[in-house]
């Protein structure tokens, strides 16, 4: 049984290198939508319907960390992969920032970038129930919408992913290394622990800081108004 297309919006004004990658990617059986400019890759972001955005970052019109931060703004979730030529940290670090959910610098193995896609689309696609509640907080998985005390709250597609796999361990300890396995998929050089302590501090930001407890040495836990609490000792904020 074939699967449904998996839908692609190519955001790349290089045309040798967009074109590559679309027939790379409808070689697989993907869908993909290419367009030239930021402002273009914008409306059609917020717009259609799309499994993943792959996003240059140099581009002209409006740059690719300024598309990336208007689709998250315009609060969806669709998840954003950025292309750059830039392999600094710091600019690894704007990107992920303003909402992307991963990054591959190039010139890049088109096998690499594929498996890049997968994961994102797998982890987007994951839920075990339709509407998550805990205490406060509701996610909606069909709508990929995330609700605090009543109110919309805009996430990024990494910051929703990492709170839906807390949430449905709610007042639960979940371990670092598990949080990077489920949630990231893909670890590389910059997914790793610290990457991770970052995104918890994008939620606390958003749900308050008592909303995540830290098991010293070993992970995180979800623990808004919680029946099964862990132990306060070892426990920091």
């Amino acid at each position: 049984m074939r699967r449904p297309k998996i839908s692609i919006l190519l955001v790349e004004d290089y045309v040798p290198l967009a074109e590559n990658i679309e027939r790379y990617l409808a070689l697989k059986d993907y869908e993909v939508r290419v367009v030239p400019d930021g402002k273009q890759g914008l409306y059609e972001a917020v717009t259609g319907e799309y499994h993943c955005v792959i996003l240059d970052i140099g581009l002209p019109e409006m740059d690719g960390l300024a598309v990336a931060e208007a689709i998250r703004r315009d609060g969806k979730t669709v998840p954003i992969l950025m292309l750059t030529s830039r392999s600094r940290t710091e600019d690894v670090v704007a990107g992920l920032s303003v909402g992307a959910d991963d990054y591959l610098t190039k010139p890049f193995d088109y096998r690499e970038l594929l498996a890049r896609i997968e994961s994102l689309v797998r982890r987007s696609q994951w839920r075990v129930e339709t509407v998550i509640t805990v205490g406060p907080l509701v996610i909606d998985a069909d709508r990929r919408q995330v609700a605090w005390h009543g109110e919309s709250l805009e996430c990024s597609g990494r910051e929703y992913e990492l709170l839906s796999y807390l949430a449905h361990r709610a007042g639960q300890v979940v371990s670092r290394e598990e949080l990077l396995r489920e949630v990231w998929g893909n670890p590389d050089e910059f997914s790793t622990t610290k990457t991770l302590d970052v995104y918890i501090g994008y939620l606390r930001k958003k749900l308050g800081v008592e909303a995540i407890t830290t098991r010293k040495g070993f992970g995180y836990a979800l623990t808004v108004e919680c029946t099964q609490m862990p132990p306060n000792d070892d426990v920091l904020e």
